[in-house]
């Protein structure tokens, strides 16, 4: 161990202290926290609006029914990272993940639903079918609109 004059001004000699200078900066940023939301959430209504839409293709476009949920799914997954990268850690990061995370969701519930519906279909069971969809095209506009007011109603407490 080696005597330092700054603990101890008795080991050079010295008869005060050595004082330091600092400087200390605080700064406080602030972001408009809707106008933030409202661009990074736009693409994921775009693309709920989207996949509601395909809720109403034809039966002969399964496929083509299946595949938009699934790229609204992987674009959902992109644009979360973006969203992530962008925002840091910041309160209101958790419930745009949770909107989100509804929005994968919704995803899941257009696959599946599809998968029923055509699995009704050849088991020769048409009215379920078509009582699938429609229960779908509900529980998909009722998950978007309790988000959307849950969404509101958090935006309203916290500005």
């Amino acid at each position: 161990m080696t005597p330092s004059a700054l603990v101890d001004p008795g080991n050079a000699g010295a008869q005060s202290h050595r004082e330091l200078s600092g400087f200390l900066f605080t700064a406080d940023l602030k972001r408009r926290a809707l106008s933030t939301l409202s661009k990074s959430l736009l693409p994921l209504l775009l693309m709920t609006l989207i996949m509601f839409a395909s809720l109403y293709f034809p039966v002969a476009l399964v496929k083509e029914k299946i595949t938009v949920a699934i790229t609204a799914a992987l674009t959902g997954a992109v644009l979360l990272a973006a969203v992530n990268s962008q925002l840091g850690g910041i309160g209101y990061t958790i419930a745009v993940e949770y909107a989100f995370y509804l929005f994968f969701a919704l995803s899941l519930l257009c696959i599946v639903s599809v998968l029923m519906a055509e699995r009704s279909r050849h088991a020769k069971r048409g009215a379920t079918a078509l009582v699938i969809e429609r229960w779908t095209r509900v529980a998909f506009l009722l998950v978007v609109a309790i988000t959307m007011a849950g969404g509101v109603g958090l935006a309203y407490q916290s500005g």
